[in-house]
């Protein structure tokens, strides 16, 4: 019989579940942290251009306090654990946010710049310098965001194509699950199917005949339910002196005449070695009686054709009008 349930397939499809909600959870993740790496990206990226076009400003005469301040909420919501106006979540890599504190002391050392600036001129200052400096530290922590956002693509591509390859192999086994359940249902049901034939006739076997005759219960004598009974003669001679195969062939050939003529309301069974019952549902005597007559009259032109042997046969009815 083919086994499905084992205990093979149990632990093959539980550690491919595994893999692939494990998966699926590392591609959402990986998927949320890598858009929270670009604004980081972005905004650092803001950082950078944004301090040199307010170096630009400062030197002009043209200050911009709001740029400036916007510049520090900035610089402090990417070092901060908590999200703020920008939506920026922390990067949590070492050298970012240490470059991060580095620039931060600068931009407190060109704040310092920018006030001498409006105070004293830039030619009086070291803003230049110090936004040089900046620009260069900014540059530095774009760069290892852009590093870190590559690594979290990598996992993302490496998660996202075992998450495919667990999928595929998930239904692959699901499919072939599903084709030997299909095919074991249909093996079950030849197997009853067989378990209440008689294999060399193809007629129910006495098995089927005693589960159909019990489901008549107690017969209502309303009703007219007919039982015709066939023991062929002569079987075990037929055996001992042309053989086993001739008497299965007298068998054979017996049944076939029996389905031959049976009626739409009539279930025939072999219920031994020689002999066979016929059931008649809603039936009257004279329907029993003209089955009786097809069957000899078939027997008859079957003897006649035949010369190794004959088939000869009692036969007998009854009908529960009788009783």
């Amino acid at each position: 019989m083919l086994k499905i349930i084992t205990k093979k397939n149990i632990r093959l499809l539980l550690i491919l579940l595994l893999i692939t909600i494990v998966s699926a959870s590392s591609v959402i993740s990986l998927s949320d942290k890598m858009f929270g790496s670009s604004r980081v990206i972005n905004y650092t990226g803001i950082i950078r251009g944004a301090t040199q076009r307010l170096v630009k400003l400062e030197i002009t005469n043209t200050p911009n306090d709001e740029l400036c301040d916007s510049l520090s909420r900035i610089l402090y919501e990417l070092q901060s654990e908590d999200t703020g106006e920008f939506f920026l979540k922390r990067l949590p890599d070492e050298l970012y946010q240490n470059t991060l504190v580095e620039l931060e002391e600068i931009w407190k050392d060109l704040q310092v710049e920018i006030e001498m600036t409006r105070q004293y001129g830039y030619e009086n200052s070291h803003i230049i310098e110090v936004s040089e400096q900046h620009f260069q530290v900014a540059d530095e922590a774009v760069s290892y965001a852009e590093y870190y956002s590559e690594g979290l693509l990598e996992q993302y591509t490496l998660s996202k194509n075992i998450l495919v390859c667990a999928t595929i192999l998930l239904l692959l086994l699901l499919l072939l699950l599903i084709f030997k359940l299909k095919f074991l249902d249909g093996e079950n049901k030849r197997i009853a199917k067989n378990a209440h034939i008689d294999v060399p006739t193809g007629l129910p076997n006495k098995s089927k005949f005693e589960e159909k005759f019990s489901s008549y219960g107690i017969i209502d004598l309303k009703s007219q339910y007919g039982v015709i009974v066939f023991d062929l003669n002569n079987l075990k001679q037929t055996n001992d002196i042309l053989g086993h195969h001739t008497g299965d062939e007298l068998i054979v050939n017996f049944a076939n005449i029996l389905k031959t003529n049976l009626d739409e309301n009539a279930f025939a069974a072999r219920c031994g070695g020689d002999e066979f019952t016929v059931i008649y549902d809603n039936t009257t005597e004279f329907q029993l009686q003209a089955y009786i007559s097809s069957i000899k009259h078939d027997v008859k032109e079957f003897n006649i054709g035949n010369t190794s042997y004959k088939i000869s046969y009692a036969v007998g009815y009854a009908i529960s009008k009788f009783q």
